[in-house]
C-alpha cells in the first residue's frame, strides 16, 4: 500500500539521494515538499517522485540547476526544445574539447615513448608533417623562459648555426598553432634528423650546442632552422636533468 506522504529522509530513500540535496532544491525553489504542516515539518507525495525523476534526467544531460528550474518551468514546447538544442551544442563543444585534450595527451605520450626508445644522445631520423607555428619576431639575446602558462603545450625555439663562431644563434620563441589559427611559419613535412639531450635548468642551451655538433658530425645535408623543444616537462618530473629534442629537416635532394 502506497504512503500519503514521505519525510525528507524517506522520500531522499526513495529517490537514492542525501536529505541535504532536498533540502538544497527547497531552499532554492527548485522542488519543494508538497506538504508543510503546522508544526513545520515538510512532507512528500508519491505523485512528486516523477518531477524529482524530471529534474535528474536533465542533470544526466548537463543542465545546471539553474537551466533545470528555467527548464521544468518553460510554458512551450518550443522553449523546452530550444534548451535542449543549447545544450546539445554545449555538449558537442566539450566532446570537441575532450577530443583535443586526448590528441594532446597522444601527443606527449608518444613523444615520451620515442625518447625512451631512442636513447639520449644518439641520432635518430623520423617524418614529420606541417605544424603551423606562431614565431616571436624578436629574437631572444640571452636565456630564455617557457612553460605552459606562458606559451602553451604546444612551443619551443627555432636556432640557427652560425659556421664562423661554431654556435647556434637568431633564438626565436615560437608557439604551435592549429592551421585555421593566425601563425607567420609552416615547418614543412618531411624527413628530419634529430637528437635528445638532458641539461640542467638554465644550461639548456649548452646542451643544445653539445647536440648540435653530434648531428654535424654526420654531415647531412641540412635547412638552417633548427627546432628546440622539450619533451613533456609540464607533465612529468624530471627532477634535475631535463629532457630535450633537437630535430632540422634534411634537404631535399635536387
Amino acid at each position: 500500500m502506497k504512503k500519503d506522504k514521505y519525510s525528507t529522509g524517506q522520500f531522499a530513500q526513495l529517490c537514492h539521494v542525501n536529505k541535504k540535496t532536498l533540502f538544497y532544491y527547497d531552499q532554492i525553489d527548485l522542488f519543494k515538499p508538497a506538504i508543510l504542516d503546522e508544526n513545520g515539518y515538510r512532507y512528500y507525495t508519491i505523485d512528486q517522485l516523477d518531477d524529482f525523476s524530471r529534474i535528474k534526467a536533465l542533470q544526466s544531460v548537463g543542465l545546471s540547476l539553474t537551466e533545470i528550474k528555467e527548464q521544468l518551468y518553460s510554458d512551450t514546447l518550443i522553449e523546452g526544445m530550444q534548451t535542449l538544442y543549447s545544450q546539445k551544442r554545449a555538449v558537442k563543444n566539450k566532446i570537441k574539447q575532450l577530443k583535443q585534450l586526448e590528441n594532446l595527451l597522444d601527443q606527449k605520450l608518444s613523444e615520451l615513448e620515442h625518447y625512451i626508445k631512442t636513447g639520449v644522445n644518439k641520432v635518430f631520423f623520423a617524418e614529420y608533417i606541417d605544424e603551423y607555428l606562431l614565431v616571436d619576431q624578436q629574437t631572444v639575446q640571452d636565456g630564455f623562459m617557457m612553460n605552459y602558462m606562458t606559451e602553451g603545450h604546444h612551443a619551443g625555439v627555432m636556432l640557427q648555426y652560425d659556421r664562423t663562431s661554431k654556435k647556434l644563434i637568431n633564438i626565436s620563441k615560437f608557439q604551435g598553432v592549429r592551421e585555421e589559427d593566425p601563425y607567420n611559419f609552416v615547418k614543412e613535412k618531411g624527413k628530419y634528423v634529430g637528437i635528445y639531450f638532458e641539461a640542467e635548468d638554465g644550461h639548456v642551451m649548452e646542451g643544445a650546442q653539445q647536440a648540435y655538433q653530434q648531428i654535424l658530425a654526420g654531415n647531412y645535408a641540412m635547412e638552417d632552422n633548427i627546432f628546440l623543444q622539450d619533451i613533456a616537462v609540464d607533465f612529468i618530473n624530471f627532477a634535475n636533468h631535463l629532457p630535450f629534442r633537437l630535430t632540422v629537416r634534411l634537404a631535399e635532394e635536387k
